[in-house]
């Protein structure tokens, strides 16, 4: 179990770099702060299940 927690945080390192040019690419655009606000927090929801989920 602690092989599936060190490998999740893993991924979520893996993924940070994807997830921060999204932000900044939709913050450049011109995507209105409530809408980044809401589609960031439901991403980082979801990462947050995945991991409880695969641990």
């Amino acid at each position: 179990q602690i092989l599936r927690a060190k490998a999740a945080e893993a991924n979520g390192f893996e993924n940070l770099p994807v997830f921060v040019g999204a932000v900044l690419a939709a913050n450049f655009s011109g995507v209105p702060v409530e809408t980044l606000n809401t589609l960031s927090a439901a991403y980082l929801a979801s990462r947050v299940i995945y991991n409880i989920v695969y641990i």
